[in-house]
C-alpha cells in the first residue's frame, strides 16, 4: 500500500520588477502556466503583489476571469496580497499596515473574497505580525521563504503546522518550515523525494513555484510536471491547498521569536541605506500630511476646496509602497533606479499639502508669537528646526503635543563653549569636555570612565585624517564641528552637532566611494561602538515592538561572481547580523550607549561590541553600486531617556513657519492624550477620525484621548474597518497591544453654491 503524500504549491509572481524588466505579459504568461498545473489535478496558492492583479485585471480581463474562477471553484486560494510585498521589518509602522489594507481591499474588489493564507515569497516576518494579520481577517500564516536574491534563515521544525504567537499574545496557525518544503527547481524536489520515500508517516511537501513559460526563465510547469508524476508513481498523491493542512494536521506546538532568531539574509548597509532612509522620510512626510489635514478638518479649515485630499494622499502612499517592495530592496542595481522615481513621484504630492496646510496654520495662529510649529508626536518636545523656506535653525522648547502651535523662539540661554587645540576642537557640553579628534573619534570621560565614540572601521585600513576639525557656531547653544578622513576605499565629511537642547550628539556623514570596495560585510565601512565592559543586553526596536537580548545567529550571505542571472555564487559567513527599525542601544552594568539612525538598519555584534554598518557593496548590484551618499545618526552616551522617544523625536522633527503676524488662536490640535502610547496615524475617512496606536511596553498601559472636536460616538475597529465594539476615549492597552479607533463626526452642512449661480450663468457671457 503507498503512502500518501499531500502536494500543494505556491506560485510567486509580481508586476514590480518583473513586468517592468521581462515586459508586458509576464504575469499573464506565470497566471497561464499554473493553470495548466491546475488543469491536471493540482491545487495551490497564488502570490501576486496586489497591484499586479489590478494590473493583470487591466490588461488581461480574459486570464484573470480564468483565474478568478479557479479561486471560487477552490482549486488555486489567494496567498498574502500585500500590495507591493516589501520586507516589513524594513518599514515603519503605518507602512505595514498600508500594505496589507491596500492588499487585502484589492483582492476584495476583485477576487470578491478576502485572503486568508499569508505566505510571501520574501522574508515577511516581525514579532507584532500575527496581531496585525488576526485583524486583517487572515488565519493561516507561512514560514516557508525562499533563498533568491536574499539568504533567510529560519527554524526549521518535524511538525508541518504549528501556532506562531506574536509579541502581544495573539496566535495564529502556521504552516512550519521541514524538510519537506521545496524550492522552485526541479532537482530540489527530486532530492526531496529521494530522502523521504521510505518515512511511514503521511507527508506534506509545499513547493514554491515562480512559473513562466520562457527560455529566459528557470521554472516552468512542464519541469515541475515531471518530477510530479514521479511523486505520482511512488505515493498515494492528495493535492490540496496550503491553508487545508491546519484542519489536517492542527497544530500543537506554540512558538515565539524574537526578531534577532531569525535572520533576514539581505545586504542591509549597501549602497548606504540611501533607499531606506529616503523612503522613511517620504513616509514621514505622507503622516505629517495626515495629521495635519485631519486636524483642520475637525477645526472647519482647509486651504483647498475638498475639505480633506484624501486622493493625494492615497495616490502618495501608493507610489511609497511601490518603492518598497522587496525587488526594489534587494536588486537596487538592477531595478531600484526606478523604485526610486516611483518615490521621487510621492514625494512630490505629499510635500505640497504639508506646505498649504502649514501656510494656512501660520496665518491662523496668534500673530503675537514669532513661529508656527507643527509637533507630530503624541507627547511635548524641544530641540531645533528649521523654518521652512530659510536656512535659518531656531531653538524652541515646551512644543505641546501632537498639533500646530503659536510658539516663541528661544535664545540659547546656556551657551556651548568650544575652542580649537592640538588634540581637535574641545567642547563643553552637557556637563562633560568632548574632543572632536581629526580621526572623526569623539572622546569624553562620563562616570569616571573615558569613552571614545564614532570610530570608523573597514576592515584592513586604518583611518587617515585629510584635515583639521574645522568649528562653526550656528546658536549660542548649537554648535557644528566638521572633520574629512578617508578609510580605506571611503572619503568620509562628517559634521558633529552638539545642542544644549539634545540629549545625543548628532552626526552627518558624506561618504564618497572613491574605489569599488570588497563585497560584502568584508569590506563594508562601519561604526564600532564600545562600552569596554561585558555587555549585557541590547534593546531595539522593530514595527510596534522593542525587545531586548543578545543577538546571537551564525549563517551565510551569497553574491554572484558575475551576471546576477548566470554565474555561480560565493558565500560569506555573517555572524550575529540582526536589523533594528530605528535604534539600538547598548547596556552594561555601569554604562549605555545608544545609537540613533535614519535608516541605516543593519548591525553585527562581535563579543561585547557593536557595529552599524554604513556602507557596503553588494555584487547583487553590478556596477550600479551608489558612489556617493549622505547619512545621519545620533550617539547618545549614559542617558536615561526612553530610547524609543528619543529615535522617534530623531525621525520626526518638528516643522516650523514663520507665523503672518495675525492674532487668531493659539494652538490647532485634534486630541490632548495622556498616556505613554505610541502612534501610528491619524487620517480622516468619509467623515470618520481613524487614529491608530500602540503600546511599546511589556506591562498594561492606561492612556485617555480627550478630542479637541464634536463627535458622535467612538468605535474599536479591525485594520479592515468593520466594528468590534463601542468603547469610550479612556483606553486600556494590553502589552504590546495595537487599537484602531474611529470617531464619527458630526453630519457635515456644507454650504451651496445656488446663490453663486449668477457668477457662471450671467457674468461669463460676453455682449
Amino acid at each position: 500500500m503507498k503512502k500518501k503524500i499531500f502536494y500543494t504549491f505556491g506560485n510567486h509572481m509580481h508586476w514590480i520588477d518583473m513586468e517592468w524588466m521581462w515586459g508586458i505579459g509576464t504575469l499573464e504568461n506565470s497566471t497561464k502556466d499554473m493553470l495548466k498545473l491546475v488543469q491536471k489535478g493540482l491545487k495551490g496558492a497564488i502570490n501576486f503583489d496586489a497591484i499586479g492583479y489590478e494590473y493583470l485585471a487591466f490588461k488581461h480581463p480574459k486570464t484573470f476571469e480564468r483565474l478568478k474562477e479557479a479561486v471560487r471553484q477552490g482549486k488555486i486560494e489567494i496567498a498574502a496580497g500585500t500590495y507591493t510585498q516589501p520586507y516589513p521589518h524594513l518599514i515603519d509602522e503605518e507602512s505595514n499596515v498600508q500594505q496589507i489594507i491596500f492588499g487585502v481591499r484589492v483582492c476584495e474588489r476583485l477576487f470578491g473574497v478576502r485572503p486568508k493564507l499569508f505566505w510571501e515569497e520574501e522574508f515577511y516576518f516581525f514579532p507584532q505580525l500575527p496581531q496585525l494579520l488576526l485583524q486583517a481577517g487572515y488565519e493561516v500564516y507561512c514560514f516557508f521563504f525562499q533563498e533568491t536574491w536574499h539568504t533567510p534563515s529560519v527554524p526549521k521544525f518535524e511538525e508541518p503546522t504549528l501556532f506562531w504567537e506574536g509579541a502581544d499574545g495573539s496566535k495564529i496557525r502556521a504552516l512550519s518550515f521541514t524538510d519537506l518544503c521545496v524550492h522552485q527547481w526541479p532537482e530540489d524536489l527530486e532530492r526531496t523525494i529521494s530522502k523521504h520515500v521510505e518515512k511511514n508517516e503521511e507527508l506534506f511537501l509545499i513547493q514554491w513555484l515562480e512559473l513562466m513559460d520562457s527560455p529566459k526563465w528557470m521554472c516552468r510547469s512542464e519541469l515541475i510536471e515531471k518530477e510530479l508524476e514521479r511523486l505520482r508513481q511512488i505515493f498515494e498523491f492528495q493535492p490540496i491547498r496550503p491553508s487545508e493542512i491546519v484542519d489536517l494536521r492542527k497544530p500543537e506546538r506554540i512558538v515565539r521569536f524574537k526578531s534577532t532568531d531569525l535572520y533576514h539574509g539581505l545586504s542591509l548597509g549597501k549602497n548606504g541605506d540611501t533607499l531606506r532612509i529616503e523612503r522613511r522620510k517620504v513616509e514621514n512626510t505622507i503622516n505629517d500630511a495626515q495629521i495635519l489635514a485631519s486636524i483642520a478638518y475637525v477645526n472647519g479649515l482647509s486651504p483647498q476646496w475638498s475639505a480633506y485630499p484624501d486622493w493625494e494622499i492615497e495616490e502618495a502612499r501608493r507610489l511609497l509602497m511601490i518603492s518598497q517592495a522587496h525587488d526594489i530592496d534587494e536588486c537596487e542595481g538592477f531595478c531600484g533606479d526606478i523604485g526610486k522615481v516611483y518615490l521621487e513621484t510621492a514625494k512630490s504630492l505629499a510635500t505640497p499639502i504639508v506646505e498649504r496646510y502649514m501656510d494656512m496654520f501660520s496665518k491662523n495662529v496668534d500673530g503675537t508669537s514669532q513661529l508656527c510649529v507643527f509637533n507630530p508626536l503624541p507627547w511635548k518636545r524641544k530641540g531645533y528646526v528649521r523654518i521652512e523656506g530659510t536656512d535659518q535653525i531656531v531653538a524652541v522648547e515646551d512644543v505641546p503635543a501632537l498639533g500646530v502651535f503659536a510658539v516663541d523662539e528661544q535664545n540659547g540661554s546656556c551657551r556651548i563653549e568650544a575652542w580649537e587645540t592640538e588634540e581637535g576642537i574641545k567642547v563643553l557640553w552637557h556637563g562633560a569636555q568632548w574632543t572632536v579628534q581629526p580621526n572623526g573619534i569623539v572622546r569624553t570621560e562620563s562616570n569616571g570612565k573615558v569613552y571614545e565614540l564614532n570610530e570608523l572601521i573597514c576592515e584592513g585600513y586604518e583611518v587617515v585624517p585629510l584635515s583639521k576639525p574645522t568649528l562653526k557656531r550656528i546658536l549660542p547653544d548649537l554648535i557644528d564641528v566638521r572633520t574629512s578622513v578617508k578609510v580605506g576605499p571611503y572619503e568620509c565629511r562628517q559634521s558633529f552637532r552638539f545642542g544644549e537642547l539634545n540629549d545625543y550628539l548628532e552626526i552627518e556623514t558624506e561618504i564618497e566611494v572613491i574605489e569599488k570596495p570588497k563585497p560584502g560585510y568584508a569590506g563594508a565601512l562601519m561604526v564600532r561602538m564600545d562600552l569596554k565592559e561585558e555587555l549585557k543586553e541590547l534593546v531595539y526596536d522593530y514595527p510596534f515592538g522593542v525587545e531586548r537580548g543578545i543577538p546571537n545567529l551564525k549563517h551565510y550571505r551569497y553574491y554572484p561572481k558575475g551576471d546576477w542571472m548566470t554565474s555561480e555564487k560565493f558565500f560569506e559567513d555573517v555572524v550575529n547580523h540582526f536589523a533594528s527599525l530605528r535604534f539600538v542601544q547598548l547596556r552594561c552594568d555601569d554604562a549605555n550607549m545608544l545609537f540613533l539612525h535614519s535608516g541605516n538598519q543593519g548591525f553585527v555584534r562581535n563579543g561585547s561590541e557593536l557595529y552599524a554598518v554604513l556602507y557596503l557593496y553588494d555584487p547583487w548590484d553590478g556596477e550600479n553600486f551608489a558612489k556617493s551618499v549622505r547619512t545621519r545618526y545620533g550617539i547618545a552616551l549614559n542617558v536615561e531617556c526612553d530610547p524609543l522617544r528619543m529615535a522617534q523625536e530623531f525621525n520626526r522633527p518638528m516643522i516650523a513657519k514663520k507665523a503672518q503676524g495675525r492674532i487668531g488662536s493659539k494652538s490647532f490640535q485634534s486630541f490632548e492624550i495622556v498616556g505613554e502610547i505610541q502612534l501610528s496615524a491619524i487620517y480622516v475617512e468619509g467623515n470618520s477620525l481613524i487614529v491608530r496606536f500602540w503600546n511599546p511596553k511589556e506591562e498594561q498601559i492606561f492612556a485617555s484621548m480627550e478630542p479637541k472636536f464634536d463627535f458622535v460616538k467612538v468605535e474599536e475597529i479591525n485594520l479592515l474597518g468593520e466594528v468590534l465594539e463601542e468603547v469610550s476615549t479612556q483606553i486600556t492597552l494590553k502589552p504590546m497591544e495595537i487599537k484602531t479607533l474611529r470617531f464619527h463626526l458630526p453630519t457635515r452642512i456644507e454650504k451651496g453654491l445656488d446663490e453663486y449661480r449668477y457668477v457662471w450663468s450671467e457674468y461669463q457671457k460676453r455682449e
